[in-house]
């Protein structure tokens, strides 16, 4: 869950050059979930050896005592000619249905270029796609705008190449209803992308949620309005709230510039910690903590995996969701850790526990810490617990990391986001070349951490817990 306070949408709270040699596990588990899509939009936020080349993990039964999911089958697809298709819902009822053909060719050629553009990293405009003539729905094309073109300028600076080789995406429509003089969409996006420098690895993004009010102009349908729940949007959306008032081209450069500055600063910062992995990597692994009993990386994998969906979002019912609260991101780390053997620590100060959604720091096994689900509160009980509990080491060389490792992403200075690490991708020399992860908000799998739209990283090396 991410940190920042009276914040009213939510989001999860969440470069090498070097060619890879790649063997990998992927056992990716279709599992039924879902996504609260407007409530994310209105609520208040409430009170480890890394140098195999790609690190193969035992897949277990054992899930920490959690539920265990129904398997489902991969969802059918109809309808889309190109990149994009309709994912199947009640064939009773389909919102998708109740959409006109040059509606539904809005929304696909909408999508179709903004995953064009990133496959391609060369920018293309949305802007046509909008009714500029309003003035509120220039300023949403222009954030979308601004998205696109700071994603492709972060990935043409990582110093991987972020292309796709191959990519495709399902929209899952949950509404199609009446708004004003339009019409008003919600829709869940999934993509499946294959990153050049990945090679034969396939990348998931599942649970986007989009909401659109499309209206026909003299020029046909537009868009009129659009809000995308996902983490780079709202990147984006913060430093046009910053801008309040100004010309929204305008602010899209001032936009740009601020993010650009400080992911020129951070990937400057992470190529001084590679230099330095490769050059001292068996000293720095090394550490000077000790715990009594050893952290089941292979069960922290396992439960990642099983725990999140190709398609739609994955959620065990036996924990609270925080979609709608900023984001479920660090929930499901915490979730990971507990089914690698990790115990809930309800004794002192630094707490981590999850016995209820209620949040307290009684020393008692009841509610739930704030360091269950919040990005800088876990990060500070990794850096604070002594005694019984987990045993960790917090570092800014992310190079270091082994599966089950914890990594956290921010930016322009505010840490956001915590993701499971679930593979490592290593160089011909066996030296790690970039990390794979499972997350939450939104939902990931084997992605790459270079991808991300946060510039930012940290990393929390899990090594065990103590008994007292």
């Amino acid at each position: 869950m991410k940190n920042r306070r009276n914040r009213k949408r939510g989001r999860a709270v969440c470069g090498a050059r070097c060619a890879l040699t790649l063997t990998a596990v992927f056992l990716l588990g279709l599992l039924p979930g879902f996504l609260m899509m407007e409530q994310a939009a209105q609520a208040e936020e409430p009170a480890a050896a890394a140098a195999a080349v790609f690190e193969e993990v035992e897949i277990r039964d054992e899930t920490g005592g959690a539920s265990e999911p129904a398997a489902k089958p991969a969802p059918a697809l109809y309808g889309g000619d190109g990149r994009g298709s309709i994912r199947s819902t009640d064939a009773s009822s389909r919102p998708a249905d109740a959409l006109a053909d040059s509606q539904t060719a809005l929304l696909f050629e909408y999508f179709d270029r903004y995953a064009a553009a990133l496959g391609a990293l060369e920018e293309t405009s949305l802007l046509d796609l909008f009714d500029e003539s309003d003035p509120s729905a220039k300023e949403s094309a222009w954030i979308d705008q601004t998205a696109l073109t700071y994603l492709i300028e972060l990935r043409r600076m990582s110093g991987r190449d972020l292309s796709f080789s191959d990519y495709d995406y399902g929209l899952t429509f949950e509404a199609v209803e009446r708004s004003g003089d339009g019409l008003r969409v919600v829709l869940l996006e999934d993509q499946r992308t294959r990153f050049a420098s990945l090679g034969e690895i396939d990348s998931f993004t599942a649970g986007i949620g989009h909401v659109f009010v499309l209206r026909e102009t003299g020029d046909g349908w537009k868009i009129a309005a659009h809000q995308r729940f996902e983490d780079l949007q709202e990147q984006i959306e913060e430093g046009f709230s910053r801008h309040a008032g100004g010309n929204p081209e305008e602010v899209s450069k001032l936009v740009l510039d601020e993010l650009l500055a400080d992911a020129k600063e951070n990937i400057a910062a992470r190529e001084t910690a590679y230099a330095e992995y490769r050059a001292r990597r068996g000293n720095l692994l090394s550490t000077d903590r000790t715990w009594d009993c050893d952290y089941d990386r292979a069960a922290a994998v396992a439960y990642a995996r099983a725990w999140t969906d190709p398609v739609r979002a994955a959620r065990n019912p036996d924990f609270g969701r925080y979609d709608q609260y900023g984001g479920n991101c660090n929930n499901f780390t915490s979730q990971c850790l507990l089914a690698g053997g990790i115990p809930m620590d309800h004794e002192g100060d630094a707490q981590w526990k999850w016995y209820g959604e209620e949040v307290n720091v009684r020393e008692s096994a009841s509610g739930r810490s704030p360091s269950w689900a919040g990005v800088d509160e876990f990060y500070e009980y990794c850096l604070q617990n002594e005694g019984f509990g987990l045993v960790s080491e917090a570092t800014d060389n992310i190079y270091l990391a082994q599966p089950g490792d914890i990594l956290q992403f921010g930016s322009l200075g505010e840490w956001e986001h915590s993701v499971i690490v679930t593979g490592i991708l290593a160089d011909e020399n066996g030296f790690t070349a970039d990390l794979l992860i499972h997350s939450n908000t939104a939902d990931r799998m084997d992605y790459p951490a270079s991808a991300y739209s946060y510039s930012e990283m940290r990393l929390i090396r899990i090594f065990g817990w103590n008994e007292g």
